[in-house]
């Protein structure tokens, strides 16, 4: 299990959040003809959760290009490959691509997944 950020609450400030990681990827890929990044998270919780997903592309000055959110559906103790389409109206280049994973409630649930994707 990994611990990640804390969780903010007024009962205990110093919780810990333990659920998904990163279990492979991330891969660029085309689905049904929309291009986006796969990535496998592993739930090691006994819960089913949805977990909102956000891609961000970034030049290579850093500055964010093009951003795209997506939502992923968790199974209790299984794995989950979620993919988010590519944002549309960014230029063709390679740029860092980051995946961000949250609950609704806006709290981290997995380390950021980060690669370089080519449009």
């Amino acid at each position: 299990m990994l611990s990640l950020l804390p969780a903010a609450s007024a009962a205990s400030p110093t919780t810990y959040l333990t659920t998904s990681l990163v279990a492979s990827g991330p891969t660029q890929t085309t689905i049904s003809g929309f291009s986006g990044v796969l990535v496998t998270y592993t739930n090691h919780l006994n819960s089913s959760f949805i977990g909102i997903m956000y891609l961000s592309l970034m030049n290579t000055a850093g500055q964010t290009v093009g951003i795209s959110i997506g939502s992923c559906n968790f199974a209790a103790l299984n794995q989950s490959a979620c993919f988010i389409v590519t944002p549309s109206g960014v230029a063709s280049g390679t740029y860092l691509a980051r995946v961000l994973l949250i609950t609704p409630s806006e709290v981290p649930i997995a380390l950021p997944a980060s690669l370089q994707v080519k449009l």
